[in-house]
């Protein structure tokens, strides 16, 4: 039995709670000011299903079936959105980012109600008198999870309210779950069936906002097994005559097994062509990734945290670089040492399994990008939990030391995310930091040379030509570079009303040709062309088409994406060249490879400017009975009264674009 003494903070918990909640708000402030970024473009600014005008569930189904984010295309979190533009009467940033800090506020609370009922089932479980300690304890887990900057992409980071969503249904349930738990009394059946069925419902609107809300049913299974391991009033619950806490293991462990065996049967090399590195690379660099990850929880820095860590570097073998062997021998040494030390210190296994279990989905075999900070939103809340347990244990007089180098912990957690807000609060300056921080970074130099181009079209007595050429060559020689800066290049000099280097046209082609092929490609190859649908002809029509077959030739390049190529070249033949038989040819072309309702309602509308009244009728009878989701209804009615009074008309949108970004954007959330 451990001692009952305590060291207490406050006797009034909500008052602190209040404080803090506060505190969170005022160093967040800052950022609302700032703008949509990356993925917020192609997520969110440029999804036009968005705009809710009524709630009717014709509108909600359409709206929350509009997302490109994922196998489940993240409804709940799409819906979100859409409901921002509905009360905010329109696409607006700062209520974007008030809603998003709404939430991480609301998942505060929630992380200090999960510690608090974490905390106090361990003191009934080890017989420690008075559970009042534990608000204490819970305040201090909730406070540096609340204001450590390594969680600022998860607010500031619009479309990443995707992964805040998850996280404040996720955390409901294992909440529910451990007041269920801790209630002395056996329930009624009835309440079982309550219980259950609202947790399974906060399960589903978890997975529902982002896939890896289904995270949060293994550590459900994880706090079951440490926790209460099994037991009720000190007594086994059993099913039959097995023990629940074998039986809970056996599936925790089992389900784990069964995932990663499933996604490394059913990842292909194939799934790799769009990125710099192949699975045993992605597994072998995110060894160092996690690591990476604990340092920047323990020592946070303002220079090293970022949107994008696309610099990190990959690992290519198992001693390039040489700290891959020693964090695949470091992972495997914790592993080892939380199993055969699991009787001494039991919550620390239950920490590590948290932290492993909570990167399962991101940092494993599926073919994502290696470092996101979000990924670590609920990560190090079993570490948390475990040192505030420890803390609890210790004595009086290293508790009010250990205190004391927390308060000072998180006054700097604090200082940093507001730092981070106040360069977040101006895209401008977000960007130029970023880019100055990590010269090696290529998307966050891209990003400079972008947003610096688009202030400088914008202002036309600003000149920015020598800043952004300097970001425009720092991204080309940065690691890995993309074919989007040259793509930029050349706008950048038809703006300039300059003639770009043949280089940078060549260098295009053999990118466009041979390197991994991704949908950024497609949305620069639709850039192009939707340059040239405005008059912007800085390319002659031959190098245009030389553009479109390489990209064709690219032997890496999916079926889908060979479609969205063909796609493009519709376009650019009926709206810029005017051939509506070359731009029908390229579009059946295009439905060869993926036969969709977006191409399928392209096709109707050059049909239709031909004047086949008959093919286009029924191409969009086609279109009528697969949009199935009611995403492309706007379009479909608009097309079918154009059919009907016979018009061939055509305008610069008439025939639809291509629904890859319409600018040089980033890829879909993850």
């Amino acid at each position: 039995m451990f001692r009952t003494k305590t060291f207490k903070i406050n006797s009034r918990p909500a008052l602190w709670f209040a404080v803090l909640l506060c505190a969170i708000f005022l160093v967040y402030f800052p950022g609302m000011t700032g703008g949509f970024i990356f993925d917020d473009v192609g997520n969110i600014l440029e999804n036009e299903n968005l705009a809710l005008k009524k709630l009717n569930f014709e509108n909600i189904w359409a709206v929350s079936l509009s997302g490109n984010s994922g196998p489940l295309m993240r409804p709940v979190s799409v819906l979100s959105f859409a409901l921002n533009y509905y009360i905010s009467s329109g696409l607006s940033p700062w209520w974007m980012k008030m809603t998003n800090l709404c939430i991480h506020l609301v998942n505060t609370l929630l992380v200090g109600l999960f510690a608090h009922g974490l905390l106090s089932a361990l003191w009934r479980k080890n017989k420690i008198e008075g559970i009042a300690p534990a608000a204490s304890y819970a305040w201090l887990v909730a406070a540096i999870w609340g204001l450590h900057p390594l969680n600022l992409t998860g607010v500031l980071y619009i479309v990443q309210r995707m992964t805040s969503l998850t996280t404040l249904f996720g955390l409901s349930a294992l909440c529910l779950y451990l007041k269920w738990r801790s209630i002395e009394a056996v329930s009624s059946w009835r309440q079982w069936v309550v219980r259950g069925l609202l947790i399974t419902l906060l399960f589903i609107l978890s997975i529902l906002s982002k896939e890896n809300g289904i995270l949060f049913i293994p550590l459900l299974l994880l706090v079951e097994l440490f926790i209460f391991s099994g037991t009720r009033n000190d007594q086994p619950l059993k099913i039959g005559r097995v023990h629940l806490q074998w039986i809970t293991g056996f599936v925790l462990i089992s389900g784990v097994i069964l995932f990663l065996t499933y996604a490394l049967l059913i990842t292909k090399p194939e799934h790799f062509w769009h990125r710099n590195f192949n699975m045993t690379e992605r597994l072998m660099t995110e060894s160092r990734v996690l690591f990476y990850y604990l340092r920047l929880f323990l020592f946070p820095s303002l220079s090293e945290m970022m949107l994008f860590h696309d610099d990190f570097e990959i690992s290519r073998g198992l001693f390039i670089p040489w700290t891959t062997s020693l964090s695949i021998a470091g992972l495997v040494i914790i592993t080892f040492f939380a199993v055969w030390f699991r009787k001494c210190f039991p919550l620390f296994l239950f920490a590590w399994g948290w932290f492993i279990i909570s990167h399962l989905m991101e940092s494993t075999v599926i073919s994502l990008e290696l470092v996101f900070e979000h990924r670590n939103y609920f990560s190090f809340l079993g570490f948390l939990a475990w040192g505030a347990w420890e803390l609890a244990r210790s004595a009086v007089k290293i508790r009010k030391i250990v205190f004391l180098l927390l308060g000072v912990y998180i006054t700097l957690c604090a200082f940093i995310t507001w730092q981070r807000s106040e360069i977040w609060g101006n895209t401008v300056t977000h960007v130029v930091f970023e880019a100055n921080m990590h010269p090696r970074s290529y998307a966050a130099n891209f990003q400079a040379a972008q947003e610096l181009y688009v202030v400088m079209k914008r202002d036309g007595k600003l000149d920015l030509t020598s800043l952004i050429q300097s970001y425009l060559d720092q991204a080309k020689s940065a690691y890995y570079p993309g074919n989007s800066i040259l793509v930029l290049q050349l706008r950048f000099d038809a703006t300039l009303d300059r003639k770009s280097n043949l280089s940078v046209i060549t260098a295009l082609e053999k990118g466009l040709r041979e390197k991994n092929f991704s949908h950024i490609n497609n949305s620069d190859i639709e850039t192009l062309v939707n340059d040239h649908i405005v008059g912007q002809t800085y390319l002659t029509h031959e190098k245009m088409l030389l553009l479109f077959k390489a990209a064709l030739e690219n032997k890496k390049i999916s079926a889908f994406q060979k479609a969205q190529v063909y796609c493009s070249m519709s376009r650019y033949y009926g709206l810029v060249l005017l051939d509506r038989a070359e731009a029908e040819k390229m579009m059946r072309l295009s439905l060869r490879y993926s036969d969709d309702v977006h191409g399928r309602l392209m096709l109707a509308q050059i049909l239709r400017i031909q004047g086949k009244w008959q093919e286009a009728s029924e191409t969009l009878d086609w279109v009528k009975a697969h949009n199935w989701n009611k995403r492309m209804q706007q379009e479909i009615l608009q097309e079918a009264t154009l059919i009907m009074e016979k018009n061939t008309g055509v305008d610069k949108r008439d025939i639809l674009p291509n629904h890859q970004d319409k600018e040089i954007s980033g890829r879909n959330a993850q």
